[in-house]
């Protein structure tokens, strides 16, 4: 406010109070910060636009007081009047990156917006002639009040208009201005430079970065989102979501007020390297040397801090270093990240690493006239902030604290729709986004507040990113379908799941092989299916016989975001950890129960037969296969309980009397197996005695036969006694016989010619049996009678001589196959196709 030595503007600290009041809600939700200058002088004007707190952050520049087309009538240090210069000031704010109006609520002032413009300032409000001050405070009230309502300078600069003309009356307009008729000429006029109209669309917007320096454009990578991998200095401008803490940390980097040294801390996966690499950095760099590194394990922290600064030799002093550079350049402000791999990927050559680090940096900063202009800031997970707190503490140093939260519901919704809401990155990766859908999501994620939701945001967005992509190149669409297809099939978080684990056994394949890994994800989980937390000693605990690994194992799952340190403390204040969020306890669950590695093959068994152990009580012990089964699966899960133990020591004397039994079972089986053979040698050789026994009775009557064959062939008469021989030789020849045997010898004599013809001269015939055939024929041990057996199921005998039928014997019930004497020929036996065997008495059938 120009407040000088000319004539009295009675008003014009109410002006600038009002204008206070009117942005205070926007102040209070962080969207501006109003600075006043009463009295004023060019000095104070320009030493803050110079300031390394303000410079690049002044958005809007309001002037109020005397002015006229060239001058603007400010405060000398004497007190007097001084005009600063229209010509001189238009080119000094040329060079203010994060102008975007200059509000000149002076009298007649429209001379100098010409100078403005080309000078590149994007919106000017000047006045066309002399202004009553009582209407120069209301115009401009209600400006900013429009401003700090969210809306355009071009909308605030049209309410104001309209509700001037409407709350005064015409005859109290006549007498406000001095010149034309405010019908014909608005006192007030906005100018913005030719063809860059959307500058009167900018706004006190929600995202607070908007008063910081803008990010220089560069190349935008191929996609708005980035899954797992954090945001570098490249992906800066598709950034989004963390505007206000952007702000909050530049404001701690920049103010001459805060400490040198910043802790940056903050749950895992929450987005501190992605909120430094390309929040933070892009917005200093125009005005601060930037250095960024991660704590190189070899190097330790110290010597990470040293080649950051160039300087790696251990002699020369940080501050010295630091300083040098800071000669040279503008303020250097040096970033050191991951911190945490002090305790947790220790440098066993440096036991003292971080004592030793703080006791330089207080060195380098403890004495606050000698100390560096730029600052430092250690980025860290929160869990390690009592420790690293502690060492400031002993040397009585006190750092700035920037506590880092998991997004909210406005950051989670800018995160996704912020490709949409900038023309360039619209122009470029021409997203859509269906109204209300990022709203969903934001509150779907909210279910679990206490997960790290920017690593899950990505995830999903991603995944959605890649789907919308298939289905058009040009104009992709985020819609609720999309969304809710992906969500109901699991896919978002099924293949993350699977991607990680994978990743898991790279690191270590045997944590994965036996099942340990997916065995401490799913202790993790409730039996409702959301995230669990644990503390350390717990786990230690739990995993009591996998220590040599488990806090590796836990380390990976955090580092890959399947688990992360839980926001809150458990009772007894140890650091815990959760899942790393509600929605992937349901594919934990779900592989878990469907993995066939030993540890998930062993719990069910364990699980199921432990209940009859529990209090005390005995159940029946596991059976061989299944304590094999829990053996084969004790490194792969959580270690046994008291009960287990029990079970499992009783399942292993079960298996040792098992053992014992089956042993001296073998033995006794062989002993027997022994006799066996033996007992089979015995019989073989009496079965086979029996056989030649029974050759050579057989043989016996086939040799008495051929012989009564033989005499009967000598003494031979008659055709009848021929017959006689030769029915003797076929009885001989129905014997069961050795192979080796020789035909009987008078055989050889029926057989020739001369004597077969007599032999058979008077053949009989049996009656004809029908359509049954006659399947089987035995001669009687003495050649007298003949059996026979037929398709009509009869046996029947005949005479030999005669061919008389001397009987038939039924009770067969299909055809007779086979018949035969016994060797003295009193009995016949038969066989059927009824599956019987029948004996008959040939005397009485």
């Amino acid at each position: 406010m120009g407040e000088t030595d000319l004539p009295v503007l009675r008003t014009l600290h109410q002006e600038r109070e009002k204008i206070f009041q009117a942005l205070e809600p926007a102040s209070l939700q962080g969207r501006c910060e109003p600075l006043q200058l009463p009295n004023a002088t060019t000095k104070k004007i320009l030493d803050i636009f110079q300031s390394d707190q303000y410079r690049d952050r002044v958005v809007i520049f309001h002037f109020g007081g005397h002015a006229d087309g060239y001058r603007l009538f400010l405060e000398s240090w004497t007190g007097e009047s001084r005009p600063a210069h229209a010509s001189g000031f238009a080119a000094f704010l040329k060079e203010q990156r994060g102008l975007r109006l200059v509000f000149l609520n002076g009298c007649s002032t429209q001379q100098q917006v010409e100078g403005l413009l080309q000078a590149n300032v994007p919106a000017v409000i000047a006045t066309t002639h002399e202004i009553r001050e009582d209407a120069a405070r209301e115009f401009a009230v209600r400006f900013y009040q429009g401003m700090a309502g969210g809306v355009s300078i071009q909308k605030a600069y049209s309410e104001a208009v309209a509700a001037l003309k409407t709350e005064w009356p015409e005859d109290k307009l006549d007498r406000c201005f001095k010149g034309p008729s405010w019908k014909q000429l608005w006192p007030w006029q906005l100018y913005c430079k030719e063809g860059a109209d959307e500058a009167l669309q900018w706004t006190l917007s929600d995202n607070p970065t908007d008063v910081l320096p803008p990010i220089p454009p560069g190349d935008l990578p191929n996609k708005p989102y980035r899954h797992l991998h954090w945001f570098t200095r490249k992906d800066a401008e598709v950034f989004f979501g963390r505007g206000q803490e952007i702000r909050t940390l530049y404001d701690h980097v920049t103010s001459p007020n805060t400490p040198p040294i910043i802790l940056l801390y903050g749950q895992t996966g929450v987005g501190k390297s992605s909120l430094l690499e390309a929040g933070l950095i892009p917005r200093l760099e125009s005005r601060h040397t930037v250095l960024y590194k991660r704590r190189h394990q070899e190097d330790g922290l110290l010597g990470t801090l040293r080649k950051a600064l160039g300087k790696p030799e251990a002699t020369l002093p940080i501050a010295q270093a630091w300083l040098a550079l800071e000669q040279r350049r503008n303020p250097v402000v040096v970033i050191l990240d991951q911190v945490e791999e002090v305790f947790t990927r220790p440098n066993s050559a440096q036991p003292g690493e971080l004592p030793n680090f703080v006791r330089e940096l207080v060195a380098a900063f403890g004495n606050s006239a000698q100390r560096p202009k730029g600052k430092l800031i250690l980025g860290f997970r929160k869990e390690w902030l009592a420790e690293i707190e502690q060492h400031f503490r002993e040397r009585a140093f006190k750092p700035d604290f920037v506590f880092l939260k998991p997004l909210d519901r406005n950051g989670i919704i800018e995160a996704i729709t912020g490709p949409t809401r900038v023309a360039r990155l619209q122009q470029h990766y021409g997203l859509r986004i269906t109204e209300g859908l990022p709203e969903i999501i934001a509150a779907n994620l909210l279910d679990d507040p206490d997960s790290p939701l920017a690593p899950t945001l990505q995830i999903l967005l991603t995944k959605m990113w890649e789907e919308a992509h298939k289905r058009s190149r040009s104009q992709p669409r985020f819609d609720r379908e999309l969304y809710q297809n992906l969500k109901d099939q699991g896919i978002l978080l099924e293949d993350f799941l699977k991607q990680q684990l994978d990743k898991l056994q790279e690191w270590q394949p045997e944590v994965v092989k036996s099942g340990l890994a997916l065995d401490v994800l799913a202790f993790h989980t409730t039996s409702l299916g959301t995230a669990e937390q644990h503390s350390k000693a717990r786990l230690e605990q739990v995993y009591r016989h996998r220590l040599e690994v488990l806090p590796a194992l836990v380390q990976q799952c955090q580092d890959l975001y399947l688990l992360a340190d839980s926001p809150q403390e458990v009772v007894d204040k140890e650091p815990a950890t959760r899942l790393a969020h509600d929605t992937l306890a349901a594919p934990v669950r779900k592989q878990f129960d469907e993995s066939a590695r030993p540890g998930q093959r062993a719990f069910p068994i364990l699980t199921n037969r432990v209940k009859d152990w529990q209090n005390g009580n005995e159940g029946d012990p596991l059976d061989d296969r299944d304590l094999a089964v829990v053996e084969d699966g004790k490194e792969g899960m959580r270690a046994w309980t008291e009960d287990e133990e029990r079970l499992i020591a009783a399942s292993r004397k079960k298996r040792t009397k098992d053992q014992l039994r089956r042993k001296n079972l073998w033995r006794l089986g062989a002993v027997a197996m022994l006799l066996i053979v033996f007992a089979a040698g015995v019989a073989l050789w009496q079965r086979n005695n029996a056989i030649a026994k029974s050759y050579t009775a057989n043989y016996n009557l086939a040799k008495a036969l051929e012989e009564k064959a033989q005499r009967a062939l000598e003494s031979a008469k008659s055709n009848q006694d021929y017959q006689k021989a030769w029915f003797y030789s076929l009885a001989a020849l129905s014997q069961d016989l050795h192979p080796d045997s020789l035909l009987p010898i008078s055989m050889s004599r029926l057989l020739q010619p001369e004597l077969r013809h007599v032999a058979f001269a008077n053949p009989w015939v049996s009656p004809h049996f029908g359509n049954d055939f006659v399947t089987t024929l035995a001669f009687s041990p003495d050649g007298k009678l003949l059996a026979s057996g037929s398709g009509d199921a009869t046996i029947r005998l005949w005479e030999v001589a005669s061919g008389k039928e001397v009987s038939r014997l039924e009770g067969h019930e299909s055809a007779v196959g086979n018949v035969a004497f016994s060797p003295d020929g009193k009995l016949l036996a038969s066989g059927s196709g009824d599956r019987t065997i029948r004996l008959w008495e040939v005397a009485s059938g």
